[in-house]
């Protein structure tokens, strides 16, 4: 590292060139950003919950405003919320250039034998690669189900109409009774979801 000072360089102007010259070094572990395709309060938290803590602290993240096609209230279907969570993180991608991944992350039901699991899709889009998780499921009950359905709303508008509570953002700490939540459920699959990924080969 070589620093060019002219003859009659002050003190602080030293400190202000050397201050120029190794704030770069210092910020290159920040280079790289996560754009949310959600403005979700659970997803950003999660997310956030994440990324405070080592060894993803280098990860910065923005949230961006996407509006996916929904063809019907509650969403239903594994391959739906694939196709939901994938316009989620395309359209993040696609929003900044400068942009290291697009995340998309899509909660609803998925239907094992007679029972429905609340659970979410994330996809994750990085240049020439795609990954894709899913969170453990949380049993939804009939009853709300079939309110969800008749009235062609989401399972956490539902879930707060009939139960009150937190559950217009998160209908699974609700239904837990504080137990667990949809945010810590969300924010341990995002942990385990990134340690498989090799951050150093997109910075």
């Amino acid at each position: 590292m070589i620093c060019y000072l002219k003859l009659n360089t002050t003190p602080l102007d030293v400190i202000q060139e050397i201050c120029k010259m190794i704030l770069p070094f210092n910020n290159k572990e920040s280079s790289l950003k996560i754009l949310l395709g959600s403005t979700c309060e659970m997803n950003t938290a999660a997310l956030r919950d994440v990324l405070i803590s080592p060894p993803n602290k280098s990860l910065l993240y923005e949230t961006v405003s996407i509006s996916p096609r929904i063809s019907s209230q509650p969403v239903i279907g594994y391959e739906e919320l694939c196709r939901i969570a994938n316009e989620r993180a395309t359209g993040a991608y696609s929003h900044d250039t400068l942009g290291t991944a697009g995340l998309g992350i899509e909660f609803g039901l998925i239907k094992v034998r007679d029972a429905y699991l609340y659970t979410a899709v994330l996809i994750l889009l990085l240049p020439n690669e795609e990954r894709i998780a899913t969170t453990m499921g949380v049993e939804i009950p009939k009853s709300i189900v079939t309110e969800a359905r008749k009235k062609h709303e989401s399972i956490n508008a539902t879930v707060h109409h009939l139960l009150g509570g937190n559950g217009a953002d998160d209908p699974i700490q609700t239904l837990t009774q504080r137990k667990t939540s949809g945010r810590s459920i969300l924010a341990e699959t995002i942990k385990h979801f990134f340690a498989n990924i090799d951050w150093t080969h997109y910075s």
